[in-house]
């Protein structure tokens, strides 16, 4: 097999994996949920805001409603990359198709970046997409911060790369649907636990729990990136002290580098996992 044709191999299942998850019953709840979410939280940040007016101008409006749009993203987000793609290669197994997928000029694990691909794609639109509803939602009270939104565009981006990348590790050694979702779920949830243990904060070890987490490593990123401290914003410094309790004994100035190397990490282990499991298979 051609690099170029491999690489037409990878894109093609992308773009197979994309158009199958646009469809699935699954992701659309999934993303319907995550918008009416996305939408709902931003509209209850601003009520509250206007509730005692004048205390914050437009702009440390806008970094309020950022922060609960990023808040969001963090916590609900990976929801929707890992429950709507574990079941990828679980399905595929049961119905036979990946023995047609392999016939096609891509590896095993150009498969599984194909997918991941794919998959992030799509889940890359639905967050588009609320964070669009959610700045729409509150658009005839305060003017969006579009550039703000771009680069959380990116940083989602990345943070549903990782949760794509997870979903298809677990999807490489399960084989049951059920067992799938329920494994998504708890992984889901024994990150939204280890984000908010107090022990290693204790022990003077927070950053080897922030580092193994990509909520926080994206939160900290976001941190970073969108409210950036020492400005003389005063709705800049308090969001520094509230994620600031998120990200517990993170430098911050590591966690976009920690986040990349996460992703490639959990690729690396997607991609492996499911070539040596269809190795052993034959």
């Amino acid at each position: 097999m051609t690099e170029a044709s491999g690489t037409r191999g990878i894109l093609a299942v992308a773009r197979m994996e994309f158009q199958l998850a646009m469809v699935s019953r699954l992701s659309l709840l999934l993303g319907a949920f995550f918008i009416i979410i996305v939408a709902a939280g931003t509209n209850i940040a601003l009520s509250g805001i206007q509730r005692v007016p004048g205390v914050l101008n437009d702009r440390q409006t806008q970094t309020v409603l950022m922060v609960t749009i990023t808040v969001t993203l963090a916590f609900l987000g990976p929801l929707v990359p890992i429950l709507s793609s574990v079941l990828s290669i679980v399905e595929e197994r049961s119905t036979r198709t990946i023995e047609m997928l392999l016939s096609r000029p891509v590896t095993r694990r150009g498969l599984v970046l194909g997918k991941i691909l794919g998959r992030t794609a799509h889940v890359v639109v639905i967050s588009w997409v609320g964070i669009a509803a959610g700045l729409l939602v509150v658009s005839d009270r305060v003017r969006p911060d579009l550039g703000q939104a771009a680069v959380l565009i990116g940083l989602a981006m990345l943070l549903a790369m990782v949760w794509v990348s997870l979903a298809m590790l677990l999807s490489s050694f399960v084989r049951r649907p059920i067992n799938a979702l329920v494994s998504a779920f708890g992984l889901w949830f024994l990150m939204l636990v280890w984000g908010g243990l107090p022990f290693f904060d204790w022990i003077g070890m927070g950053g080897l729990k922030a580092l193994t987490n990509p909520n926080t490593l994206f939160l900290g990123a976001a941190r970073k990136a969108l409210f950036p401290a020492g400005t003389g914003d005063v709705a800049n410094d308090v969001v520094q002290t509230a994620l600031g309790a998120f990200t517990s004994g993170l430098n911050i100035d590591y966690a976009l580098p920690g986040l990349v190397v996460f992703l490639v990490l959990a690729a690396a282990a997607a991609t492996e996992a499911f070539h040596r499991q269809e190795e052993a298979a034959g």
